[in-house]
Formats: structure tokens, sequence, C-alpha cells
């Protein structure tokens, strides 16, 4: 099994708008696409960071 995790550095004042495409684009396509997402979120200490955490069965 591998995996992935994503860290992403956001510029200020943006974590409302990711988070939208996010919750809406992004994971709904991953679902589509049968990507195991883990975990996702914002940082605890840190509220322009977020991360994201998939796994895979291997590589391909």
């Amino acid at each position: 099994m591998i995996t992935e995790i994503r860290i992403y550095k956001l510029k200020e004042n943006t974590a409302s708008e990711f988070n939208t495409v996010f919750s809406e684009q992004s994971l709904p396509m991953m679902k589509r696409w049968n990507v195991n997402v883990v975990d996702f979120g914002f940082s605890l200490i840190d509220k322009d960071s977020f991360y994201l955490i998939r796994s895979y069965d291997n590589l391909e």
C-alpha cells in the first residue's frame, strides 16, 4: 500500500475559496475515480495550510 500526504500552503485569505473548490470539485472527482481519501482538512496550527491524505494499493 502507498500512502500519499500532501500539504497545501494557501495564499493568505483564500482558505474559504479553496475549501469550496475542494469540497465541490476535487473531492467528488477523486470519489468518481475511486481514490481512497483517508483524511483531509485544515491545519490546527496554521489557518493557511491544508492537508490531504490518500492511499493506493500500488503505484499503478
